[in-house]
């Protein structure tokens, strides 16, 4: 958890806690093997003065005056709530990874992602604890949760040692005139220990987009227009993250130093979609965005959650909320808690070059767990559109026929712009930036040794997307890479150095295709695929292929075949039963429609499924 490399020599491993005398002498031993910056845990200064929410202040930024049309939120007014001793600062470090650790064993005893959501969404993990296994409090609730999880119907409860973290403390009242109360919810909102519970709705962007579109007119039409830095002049409706945070979230907050989820919210939101994205987006683009996941995935546009971290953190406290370093930061914590991630990339693609993104993708793609998904989604200016790239399937990705879905798959994010294609497909991480070194150095290590792993799986999750498909049917013009190798033999390789779990790829009815194709396609399958689907191409190769490597144990993962309309014949519907009938396999799913097996292969599929 230190997110430094590892040295050469042996160091004794302790584990996270909040920052104490016990860290000086380590510093001095870090510094010698280590050529790097200290870590987060370490920087802390010790007496630092703690988050006080209570405390309100006249922050340190000038609140600006309340823009025209904007009005105070209606609410009546509530009877303030004493904090908790232990409720007035950011969680521990020694929290942080028990957190990590409940979400961990939760996933591991087949609790599903939503039924841990529902259970914290009620209960609040303590912030101040130690690190199991030392706690009896992590297990205690983890076997809460568990039980909650085998009976649903039964109303979650809270180990009688919890019951003392469960007092939501509300943000104070703010006082009368306050500059910013359109932003305030009723009541005044509510301390949220956990910083990956701190979600936000579409409704609440929403919001938020429409104070900061109305402050950003009124802020121009005195005369004080926001100007960038590189001198141009804010638009109202054009606002980015940067400035939001500047204008709006910092100075909304300052007074109590809290997020600004805190602030709206009146429960824990723990969140549906992690939210990967470069802080210079639109944030109207990036609300279009997530409201066209939401449409291609069958989500309610409401109530779906998203985390974000410009919203779900302590903007005055950052350094605080990162203590504990890289592998245990409140990125990797929501990402425990999320079932999908999605990149939102800018029109530029640069979000392929920040540092945080990349260790983002990196968990996101490198080391999910089993059910996680990984979405990209950006906007097309010239058409006012925003197009999704789906792990899997979205809900409108059906023909005429229940086998069309690979078409119209390909279909729908063939309008993923080509140019941000071919940005990931350049994806280095050795180029990524960061505005700190010390959070640069930081996630390279967090990394670690899977750099290339994750350059392949971002390249290939690009390549798979829209070109691999052109260029085994034929239907893209001969290119070279840069070393002169043919583009799809460079795709192809991607793919197998790849940690894709789900692969998907449509032959454009191409009946005439090489006969290799099948063969060089499943000998670079990644050995992580879960999932395959490939339609609408002579492919009869394919099916021995995948015995090979199933019966050799290069495929263990794989759970679902789909092979429509890919010409298989006898031999590769028997290769195919072959595969049901070994010991190891996995596979629950077989679809064959539209293939020509004959008796002598249906028989060999039925000795396979006995």
């Amino acid at each position: 958890g230190l997110g430094c490399p590892v040295p050469s020599a042996p160091l004794t491993v302790i584990r996270p806690r909040p920052p104490s005398a016990d860290h000086a002498p380590l510093m001095p031993v870090l510094k010698n093997h280590l050529d790097c910056l200290p870590c987060f845990c370490c920087q802390r200064k010790e007496a630092e003065e703690p988050v006080v929410f209570n405390d309100i202040r006249a922050p340190a930024d000038p609140v600006p005056s309340q823009p025209e049309g904007v009005t105070a939120a209606s609410s009546p007014p509530v009877a303030q709530v004493p904090f908790q001793a232990d409720g007035a600062t950011a969680a521990s470090a020694s929290s942080k990874f028990g957190f990590l650790w409940l979400c961990e064993e939760a996933e591991s005893r087949r609790v599903p992602s939503a039924v841990l959501r529902t259970y914290l969404q009620t209960f609040q993990p303590p912030p101040h604890a130690d690190a199991p296994p030392d706690s009896p409090l992590w297990a205690a609730l983890l076997t809460r949760v568990v039980a909650f999880s085998q009976d649903e119907e039964s109303a979650p409860s809270c180990p009688a040692e919890l019951e003392r973290f469960q007092h939501h403390a509300a943000v104070p009242q703010v006082p009368e005139g306050y500059a910013f109360q359109a932003l305030v919810a009723p009541g005044g909102g509510i301390v949220i220990h956990e910083t990956a519970l701190r979600g936000v709705t579409i409704p609440m962007l929403e919001v938020i987009a429409e104070y900061v579109d109305r402050l950003c007119a009124a802020a121009e039409a005195r005369g004080e227009a926001w100007v960038r830095p590189d001198g141009s002049r804010v638009p109202p409706g054009g606002s980015n993250l940067y400035e939001v945070v500047t204008h709006v979230v910092k100075p909304a907050t300052g007074r109590f130093e809290c997020s600004l989820v805190e602030l709206m919210s009146t429960e824990p939101l723990p969140p549906d979609f992690f939210v990967s994205h470069f802080w210079g987006e639109s944030l109207r683009v990036s609300i279009k965005c997530l409201r066209q996941l939401c449409e291609d995935k069958g989500r309610d546009v409401k109530t779906t959650v998203f985390w974000i971290c410009a919203f779900a953190l302590r903007q005055h406290d950052v350094e605080g909320e990162l203590l504990g370093g890289v592998t245990t930061s409140p990125f990797v914590r929501a990402l425990h808690v999320a079932e999908a991630a999605v990149s939102v990339v800018d029109a530029g693609g640069v979000y392929f070059n920040r540092a945080w993104c990349v260790l983002e993708q990196h968990f996101a793609l490198v080391r999910p767990r089993l059910a996680f998904e990984h979405h990209m989604v950006t906007h097309r200016q010239d058409e006012d559109l925003a197009v999704c790239l789906l792990e899997g399937f979205g809900v409108e990705d059906k023909g005429l026929r229940d086998d069309d879905d690979n078409k119209e798959k390909q279909q729908r994010e063939a309008k993923f712009p080509r140019e941000l294609v071919d940005k990931a497909a350049a994806f280095n991480l050795g180029e990524a930036q960061a505005s700190e070194k010390r959070d640069l150095i930081a996630i390279r290590s967090a990394v670690g040794s899977e750099v290339a792993a994750l350059e392949a799986t971002v390249r290939a999750r690009a390549f798979t997307a829209s070109r691999l498909g052109e260029e085994l049917a034929g239907k893209a013009p001969t290119q070279l890479s840069a070393e002169g190798v043919g583009l799809r033999e460079r795709m192809l390789e991607e793919l197998y150095a790849s940690r894709l779990r789900k692969v998907s790829i449509y032959l454009y009815d191409n009946n005439d295709l090489e006969e290799d194709v099948g063969a060089q396609l499943c000998t670079h399958l990644p050995w992580t695929v879960a999932d395959l689907r490939v339609s609408e191409g002579a492919v009869p190769a394919l099916a021995t292929g995948l015995e090979r490597r199933m019966l050799e144990g290069s495929l263990a993962s794989l759970q679902r075949v789909e092979l429509v309309h890919c010409r298989l014949d006898a031999d590769g519907a028997m290769a195919l039963g072959r595969i049901l009938a070994a010991t190891t396999c996995r596979v629950h799913t077989l679809n064959l429609r539209r293939n020509g097996v004959g008796d002598e292969g249906a028989r060999g599929l039925g000795e396979g499924l006995k």
